[in-house]
């Protein structure tokens, strides 16, 4: 006759694993690299919508969408990258575009276009359903 092993539940065997001295020094390790992460890309949003002189109010007056989500984006761990073209076109950024180097070459990728629709109004929503975000000031066009 074999013998089954014993149900236990998910909580108790996580205790039991996290009693244990490397495993919690593991868990520690684990967790504070994650929280550095997040901090290091909360910072690199709030630092683009900073350096345009921008409230999360204010960018989220220009992005159609309540400060609360301009909050929750700068806190997220993954974007659309349409969602941070919206994102980088309300901060004001020109050209964005994302860098990196594979086998000692850098290779540029642009990042769409955000998704608005250029002949509507702020706050309009489009035929799909998009808000427009405000450009913010404009500069003087030359003749």
């Amino acid at each position: 006759m074999v013998e089954q092993d014993k149900f236990v539940r998910g909580n108790d065997r996580l205790k039991a694993m996290l009693a244990e001295p490397e495993t919690a020094a593991a868990v520690r390790d684990i967790r504070a690299g994650m929280d550095q992460m997040n901090r290091e890309y909360r910072m690199s949003l709030a630092a683009i919508r900073q350096a345009a002189n921008l409230t999360q109010v204010e960018l989220a007056s220009r992005m159609g969408i309540k400060q609360s989500a301009v909050s929750t984006l700068e806190g997220r761990q993954d974007l659309l990258l349409s969602t941070l073209a919206n994102y980088l076109a309300a901060a004001g950024a020109s050209n964005p575009r994302v860098v990196v180097t594979v086998a000692g070459h850098e290779v540029e990728y642009a990042l769409p276009q955000p998704t608005v629709h250029p002949a509507r109004p702020p706050g309009v929503k489009d035929e799909e359903g998009h808000i427009r975000p405000d450009p913010g000031p404009r500069s003087p066009s030359r003749s």
